[in-house]
């Protein structure tokens, strides 16, 4: 059954650093909330669509925004002003967003979904100003180390050397009207080996919805971004080095993440982040898929959490 929160309603479309996107900009849904502004960065091959769910729950707890990363969802790629989707590249861009959205002053809670976390932190690290104007910092599956990855060498490799090819000028071009088309994509992405868990137990009427809104999502993100960022998770290092962030933390786990193994980006944690809580999460995967209400996303979202954010108003 489809939600009554009406995404569209909030899409704005925006236009900064030379690059054009969309961005959820949704008031908080009840008057306690409306003095707390929450901010998410999504993760990796993801869309303001794909949030859609986190934008309905979040909402009830603040004024929600969830901004497109260069590259994702449809908007502009970096190498449309010169430049590489580097994980500083993509920090700087949300830097600029905060200014834009929020001032110098304002105050917001920040939430970094898998990837979003990455560059969440490295934004962090740069701009140290903006740690003020942070009233916390929520992770939900982040990563902060190359480490943190539980890949073999094997696969590793494999991911590194491929996405090199794909993400070529004339490897991206093929992926794109070979492989990403309709009829390639419905055939064959429910069994691979990365997205066949979305489709679990599920009946053949939403799957097939699911399909289609990956089918999407897919040709609406930019694959050379999608292959470089997906090197720059490979080689991270936020950790060595790292200043401690005088800010804290809420560390979201899940404990079937098929991709982060908890215990070590705990322990990155707690370098990087000078106050760390760890939180398990009620969710069976990593990932949050095509989902349509607030009630698919509660288990990434633990009641511990969202009290905490009601604890706020």
């Amino acid at each position: 059954m489809k939600s009554a929160f009406d995404l569209s309603k909030y899409i704005e479309d925006i236009e900064l650093c030379g690059l054009r996107g969309r961005m959820i900009n949704a008031p908080a849904t009840k008057k306690s909330a409306e003095k707390v502004n929450i901010l998410l960065f999504h993760g990796h091959h993801s869309s303001l669509e794909r949030m859609s769910g986190v934008a309905e729950l979040l909402a009830d707890y603040g004024n929600f925004c969830l901004p497109d990363m260069p590259g994702f969802g449809g908007m502009d790629s970096l190498k449309n002003v010169g430049l590489k989707p580097t994980i500083d590249n993509l920090a700087d861009y949300m830097a600029s967003f905060i200014k834009l959205k929020y001032g110098s002053q304002k105050k917001f809670v920040v939430v970094g979904y898998s990837f979003g976390f990455l560059v969440l932190t490295r934004m962090l690290q740069k701009y140290p100003h903006l740690q003020k104007q942070c009233i916390d910092v929520i992770g939900l599956a982040g990563l902060l180390h190359r480490d943190d990855i539980v890949f073999t060498k094997k696969r590793r490799a494999f991911y590194s050397i491929s996405s090199r090819i794909v993400g070529s000028r004339v490897g991206s071009w093929v992926t794109r009207e070979i492989f990403l088309r309709r009829w390639f994509l419905g055939s064959f992405y429910t069994k691979t080996h990365n997205a066949k868990e979305k489709f679990d137990n599920l009946d053949a009427e939403t799957t097939k919805r699911m399909v289609n809104f990956e089918i999407h999502l897919w040709r609406i993100n930019d694959v050379p971004t999608w292959c470089f960022t997906s090197r720059e998770m490979l080689k991270a290092d936020l950790v060595t080095g790292a200043k401690q962030l005088d800010i804290p933390v809420i560390q979201i786990t899940v404990d079937a993440d098929k991709y982060f193994d908890n215990a070590v980006v705990q322990q990155h944690m707690h370098i990087v982040y000078k106050d760390v809580k760890v939180i398990k999460a009620g969710a069976v995967k990593h990932g949050i898929s095509a989902v349509e209400s607030a009630k698919d996303v509660l288990p990434f979202f633990p009641v511990a959490v969202r009290n905490h954010l009601k604890s706020l108003q």
